[in-house]
């Protein structure tokens, strides 16, 4: 059985909450950019920066297509 380290996971950049572990065993976080500098958690990757990135690169007054 693998030990797993008593280890206090890092904060998000966005929300502090703790960035935890993949199942694969990652456990760096999400890059934050545009949002923030540093690694964000899973649920503020999928809320806040995926849609920051979008915007960055459709802004809403362009036209796609």
């Amino acid at each position: 059985m693998t030990e797993i380290p008593n280890e206090t996971p890092p904060p998000c950049c966005i929300c502090s909450n703790p960035i935890w572990p993949q199942p694969n065993g990652w456990a760096g976080g999400h890059n934050a950019w545009p949002v923030g500098d540093g690694r964000c958690c899973d649920t503020c990757n999928a809320t806040v920066v995926i849609a920051a990135r979008l915007e960055h690169y459709y802004p809403p007054d362009s036209e796609v297509g």
